[in-house]
């Protein structure tokens, strides 16, 4: 077995898109769970799964198939989290303020760098 370096398994590789979405997907995901079993606003558990789950979709896709996702599904994973967290500041849900918003904070980060630094993955 030699180390070429060319080919670094065979199999399919997760683009840096993808990664973002599924780290920020997945947050907002167990975000939702919590909400939704401590009873905390249904905005909340809505928001925070409009966010998650058209992220984790393009993950999937991403893993499936040559698609690089787009930023517009970055921009709805960070509007729709960080609406989220606007959500459950007044009843003062720390774990969910700070997974929401680090998620959002991801998602539009990304679209900030693409949008108004120019860089492409």
């Amino acid at each position: 077995m030699s180390d070429d370096g060319d080919d670094e398994g065979g199999g399919t590789r997760i683009s840096d898109d993808g990664l973002i979405l599924a780290l920020a997907g997945a947050a907002c995901l167990l975000a939702a769970n919590t909400a939704y079993g401590r009873n905390q606003p249904d905005a909340v558990v809505v928001f925070a799964m409009l966010a998650a789950v058209p992220a984790l979709a393009a993950v999937v896709a991403d893993l499936a198939t040559d698609y690089v996702p787009s930023i517009r599904i970055h921009l709805l994973l960070g509007a729709s989290a960080l609406v989220a967290t606007a959500f459950a500041v007044p009843g003062r849900h720390y774990a969910n303020i700070a997974t929401l918003g680090v998620a959002g904070l991801m998602g539009l980060g990304r679209v900030f760098e693409v949008e108004y630094r120019g860089k492409e993955s």
